[in-house]
């Protein structure tokens, strides 16, 4: 390989075996996209798993949902452990994102939606993201109905997620694959200008028209439908306020660019 070139599961590379039986890369091939957090390629669907505990992230998780579109990659939101979690409480959720995405809600214990699941895997490489102890890897055994993955659980002092998944590795699963990758709870948006954030929000794009300039980036302008729509509760003001947050955490990094 070349020096500096990384390699990403999920990759395609041309490789040769030597006389001892080693295989040699040769060459990776052309990526139709990649994630840096966690180090995948080539990936279809990218399913983000929250939970009722740990507390989910939902600022992580449009974090996610930005990179997957950049990249072409599907985002899907499941809500796993079903069968701890108030319905109330996964609709209010799943509200936030009722015309954005496919959503899901599973249960490894249950088999709550474990069918639907299936269907959305098949015939696609498929990716779980998401928070520590979220219940990747226990979702991932049912999946199976084998113990592949360590099973890990919450730190009872911080209720955080003990990371038990410590590499990335590729199952097969019915006419699917998955990838399990270890939990994490940061992640920077990608390289993507300030003003370029709102059109990976599909209910403000729908929007933008009727703001009254054409520019108009939904943060402050005056006459501006999505603020209108998000007054009036007919748009999540939770998931604007987050918008507002990553909207200025782009604006910050493009000046320490310059500075």
């Amino acid at each position: 390989m070349r020096r500096g070139e990384d390699i990403y599961v999920g990759d395609y590379v041309d490789s040769v075996v030597t006389k001892d039986s080693y295989g040699v890369i040769e060459k990776i091939l052309q990526r139709k996209n990649y994630m840096i957090r966690p180090y995948v390629a080539n990936i279809d669907k990218a399913i983000i798993l929250i939970a009722n505990e740990p507390a989910p992230d939902m600022l992580l998780v449009d974090k996610i949902i930005i990179n997957c579109y950049t990249q072409g990659i599907e985002p899907i939101l499941c809500f796993n452990k079903s069968d701890i979690a108030d319905k109330k409480e996964i609709e209010e959720v799943f509200a936030d994102y009722k015309d954005e995405l496919q959503t899901l809600r599973v249960s490894a214990v249950d088999r709550d939606g474990i069918e639907e699941l299936k269907e959305v895997l098949k015939d696609s490489l498929a990716c779980f993201l998401g928070q520590s102890a979220v219940g990747k890897s226990s979702l991932l055994n049912t999946l199976l109905e084998e113990e592949k993955a360590q099973v890990g659980g919450l730190s009872e002092k911080i209720k955080r997620g003990k990371n038990t998944t410590r590499h990335i590795e590729i199952f097969e699963v019915l006419k699917g694959r998955i990838v399990d990758t270890c939990g994490f709870s940061m992640l920077e948006c990608v390289d993507i200008k300030p003003e370029e954030l709102c059109y990976y929000y599909d209910e403000y794009v729908h929007l933008a028209p009727l703001c009254k300039f054409t520019s108009c980036l939904h943060t402050v302008e005056p006459q501006c439908k999505v603020r209108e729509e998000v007054e009036k509760g007919n748009l999540s003001k939770n998931r604007y306020f987050r918008y507002l947050t990553i909207f200025n955490e782009l604006k910050e990094k493009a000046r320490k660019k310059y500075d």
